[in-house]
């Protein structure tokens, strides 16, 4: 009697089975859906990948622009600092300092160092571009440059000269970056850009 009520069970059994398996494929299949539409609305194409996740992480970056003509005159094109690496800067002290007492000088890490000889695109590749391309993806993004008066601000962010390739700066290859994106992206994403401006001193 077991045996026989066991295989009257049987059918149903298999039938709620294949129901439950059919049920979360169809789920499956809606989850996989929905991520390739969520990448979509991003600007990532259907099946690609998510941004790596170092991409997302805050870098700090140590940049020394070139000496201008006046600082060549003055101190016979050598500057303050030694480059040991792509990662590290080291102070030339002129006096000997307390760490130098101890048996070292003064060095920094940081994710990059550029020295005076980098290049304008060679800084914006490693310092911006990643995060321009993640907002483009969806995410929030900053790009700041922090130093004291005339320590390269200016130089990194606009360059000497926007409208020569060599020589324009972060903000001016951003741009570009932006709108190549736009041109190149699906017809079925539309973009928004909006302009803010300071207010100059005349309208206070």
């Amino acid at each position: 009697m077991a045996d026989k009520k066991q295989s009257q069970q049987g059918p149903e059994s298999n039938a709620k089975s294949l129901a439950s398996a059919n049920t979360s494929s169809k789920a499956n299949l809606t989850q996989v859906q929905s991520q390739e539409t969520i990448k979509l609305q991003a600007g990532i194409k259907p099946g690609a990948s998510a941004p790596k996740p170092d991409t997302g992480n805050v870098r700090v970056v140590c940049r020394f622009r070139p000496l201008n003509e006046k600082e060549k005159e003055l101190q016979n094109e050598t500057v303050c600092v030694e480059f040991k690496d792509k990662q590290t800067v080291k102070i030339r002290m002129s006096q000997p300092s307390n760490s130098e007492a101890g048996g070292g000088t003064p060095s920094f890490s940081f994710d990059r160092v550029f020295d005076v000889n980098a290049h304008q695109q060679e800084v914006y590749e490693f310092a911006a571009k990643p995060v321009i391309e993640s907002v483009l993806q969806g995410f929030n993004g900053t790009v700041f440059a922090y130093g004291q008066t005339s320590s390269g601000k200016t130089h990194t962010m606009q360059g000497p000269d926007i409208d020569d390739s060599q020589l324009k700066g972060i903000i001016p290859r951003m741009v570009t970056t932006v709108f190549e994106t736009i041109m190149n992206s699906s017809e079925y994403i539309e973009y928004t850009c909006l302009l803010y401006t300071s207010p100059s001193p005349r309208d206070s």
